[in-house]
């Protein structure tokens, strides 16, 4: 196996700027349906480090994103429809129930349930678009066979590749290939670990925190919307309470419209987004140890691709996966991203307030994870070396992880850090 001399270079991410507005209060708060341009990122301290990237040059970037913006289930619109239901039996206002319903039959069924919107399209095409021009310098120079494609075999996954490839490929007429390999074992390994099917997702047991926290705090939702509509009471499910939410999320995010926000207070979307993070977290994040130990396959391929690069063997210049925030969660809480803090749990959603773990920053529609190898001359009194370095980035920009790679090959500080999360799998085979 080939040595590898990297040091993963990260530093702190500032909070991006959201618009003004008069919706400006919901535009960060709506979970893992929440836009990419809006989300923003808490960074892991970098303990004053920066990134030392003089005299480097990128040999290889390997990027993990999550589809873009799609539509919402068939479930959540029927939800929906119940809700709109409801409000007319208790007498709300004609003209707001009316502008929900359009919503409904209108932005939101312009496509197939949970398939890609074009926004969603538009997100990943831009994604594509500025990762070629951060690296046209050695993407303009590989061969049509050097940058791989790998897709999930959902069409939102698969149409955001494609869509990404037109800002990557098309949009800088770079002569790559555009063939796309669908890998469900790399991109939705969590339909291949029955550990998980079984024991997690269908097992409402393993999310008892998410269901007390519904109980605890969404009759207050139901409340709060009773009160800003003028209407007595609402008769609504948690589930159902859940679903509205999304559907407004992905009504601000496809339509760039808020009718289905503007009978939630902020504490409600506070309350809301809590819900998404504490299911995800029993669900996909730390909550549960085979959440983020399933995503080993992938990151192995991920080590083969680098480790190919720095061997002299057949490599790719790029290697670029599309799947899911089942894709991407597990991956980075493997990693050791976003894992800071107590556990999230039903009772403590008050302390919880500056969670580093929070889904509208975290698991944002496009959300991704970079791996960006790069060939670096140092100069010593002796002369000068060749070395590598690999720069983590999330969402585009770089990242620390934290006692990661402080000396020492790379790979083998990241693979300690997987192995103490639990995970034995063959990282070391190529």
């Amino acid at each position: 196996m080939c040595a590898i001399f990297v040091a993963v270079v990260f530093s702190i991410l500032g909070s991006v700027a959201i618009d003004s507005g008069d919706c400006a209060v919901i535009l960060n708060k709506f979970g893992n349906k929440n836009t990419y341009n809006v989300s923003t990122t808490s960074f892991p301290s970098s303990d004053g480090q920066r990134d030392n990237l003089e005299n480097c040059n990128p040999i290889q970037v390997i990027l993990v994103s999550r589809h873009g913006i799609r539509y919402p289930g068939s479930v959540d619109i029927e939800a929906g429809r119940r809700f709109t239901g409801e409000l007319r039996r208790r007498g709300a206002a004609s003209a707001i129930v009316g502008d929900l319903e359009r919503v409904l039959d209108g932005v939101l069924s312009e496509g197939e349930s949970k398939e890609l919107s074009r926004t969603g399209a538009q997100e990943q095409r831009d994604l594509g678009f500025r990762f070629a021009e951060r690296y046209m310098r050695f993407l303009s120079t590989a061969k049509s066979d050097e940058v791989a494609f790998v897709a999930s075999s959902a069409t939102r996954a698969f149409d955001s590749c494609v869509n990404f490839q037109k800002g990557l490929i098309d949009d800088h007429r770079l002569n790559l290939s555009s063939a796309v390999e669908i890998n469900d074992s790399l991109t939705r390994f969590f339909d291949f670990c029955p550990r998980h099917q079984q024991g997690i997702r269908k097992n409402k047991t393993a999310l008892v925190e998410f269901y007390k926290f519904q109980d605890l705090e969404y009759g207050y939702v139901a409340s709060s919307i009773a009160k800003h509509l003028n209407i007595s009471r609402l008769e609504m499910t948690e589930g159902d309470i859940y679903s509205s939410y999304k559907v407004a999320a992905c009504e601000f995010a496809i339509g760039k419209s808020h009718h289905w926000s503007n009978f939630l207070s902020e504490h409600s979307l506070d309350i809301l987004e809590y819900g998404v993070d504490v299911e995800d977290y029993w669900k996909l994040g730390s909550g549960h140890p085979i959440n983020y130990q399933q995503s080993c396959p992938l990151l192995a391929d991920i080590f083969k691709h680098m480790e190919n690069a720095l061997s002299g063997r057949q490599s790719k210049k790029g290697v670029f996966y599309f799947g899911h925030a089942e894709t991407v969660v597990p991956l980075i809480t493997l990693l050791g991203l976003f894992t800071e803090g107590d556990a999230l749990r039903a009772e403590n959603f008050e302390e919880q307030r500056n969670r580093a773990f929070k889904t509208s920053n975290v698991a944002p529609f496009s959300t991704n994870v970079a791996f960006v190898l790069h060939n670096c001359t140092e100069r010593t009194p002796s002369g000068s070396s060749s070395t590598f370095r690999v720069q983590l980035l999330f969402k585009e920009q770089p990242i620390q992880l934290r006692h990661v790679c402080s000396s020492g090959p790379c790979t083998s500080a990241i693979r300690r850090i997987v192995r103490k999360n639990g995970v034995d799998a063959q990282l070391d085979s190529n």
